[in-house]
């Protein structure tokens, strides 16, 4: 039966295998691609003695196979597999790209919304035509005037004062009546540009009273106390000899005055020696 089939005619893996009635399975290996013939075709020419008429075998040379000839239910499936397939591919490589980009630049997604926004806040025209306001003038305010002697209960500092560090090892002092720079640097025995320049003043007229002012620490200078001096009275006192010592001649001897013997009424015998 091979014989009255067309050589060119098998499966799409096998050319020598073919189905002896019109199938899909029948591919022409004549065609580059090899592609399936439709049932007509096979009917008419393929399966049959008049392959030889077949205008696909009478090329001479290797050709993609025509529409008329091919099986288009075939072709149409298998255009649209290749057609999911590249479209698949194209969609995995686009987010595989915004993926990498998102992970490089994570502010590429709050752009868009951030346009957005503004577009949206942008002010629409409603009526084009003007709407005379209301001009306000300034309203002159009368301030009472404070006296010149007048202060207020709290000492006033100004800012550079406020700002003016303290010394080391002074301590603060309020301004009373009466007092003056000359004053107390008299008093802790420094001169009163040194009061000036430790409290960062350019006159002592910036000084009034209760103001806050720094100043040495005071040093209490003992008072020197009335010392009496005794008068010294000289005092004549006789002539002691010194005492013999240890290698010198001895004394004299003292003479001792004899003991008188009362008288008594016994005679006494005088001792003739024999």
């Amino acid at each position: 039966m091979r014989q009255n089939i067309c050589p060119y005619l098998g499966l799409k893996t096998d050319p020598k295998t073919v189905l002896e009635f019109p199938s899909i399975g029948n591919h022409c290996h004549k065609a580059s691609p090899v592609a399936p013939v439709n049932a007509k075709h096979q009917e008419k020419y393929c399966l049959t003695g008049q392959y030889i008429n077949c205008p696909v075998y009478k090329r001479t040379a290797v050709q993609r196979i025509p529409t008329r000839v091919a099986d288009a239910q075939v072709i149409a499936r298998r255009r649209r597999f290749l057609l999911t397939v590249v479209l698949m591919t194209v969609v995995f490589s686009v987010v595989a790209v915004a993926v990498v980009l998102l992970r490089q630049n994570p502010g590429l997604m709050a752009a868009p919304t951030t346009q957005a926004a503004g577009l949206q806040e942008e002010p629409t025209l409603v009526n084009a035509t003007a709407t005379p306001t209301r001009t306000l003038s300034p309203t002159k305010v009368e301030t009472a005037t404070l006296p010149s002697g007048f202060r207020p209960f709290l000492p006033t500092t100004d800012l550079t004062r406020q700002a003016c560090p303290k010394p080391e090892g002074w301590v603060s002092y309020y301004y009373k009546a009466g007092d003056s720079l000359a004053l107390l640097g008299n008093y802790f025995g420094i001169p009163p540009q040194v009061l000036l320049e430790a409290n960062c003043l350019s006159s002592p007229a910036q000084l009034s009273t209760g103001d806050r002012i720094y100043v040495p620490i005071a040093t209490i200078t003992p008072t020197p106390s009335i010392t009496y001096t005794p008068t010294v009275t000289i005092t004549h006192r006789p002539f002691i000899p010194p005492t013999a010592t240890q290698g010198d001649e001895p004394p004299p001897p003292t003479s001792v005055p004899p003991t008188p013997v009362p008288p008594t009424d016994t005679p006494i015998i005088p001792t003739i020696p024999s």
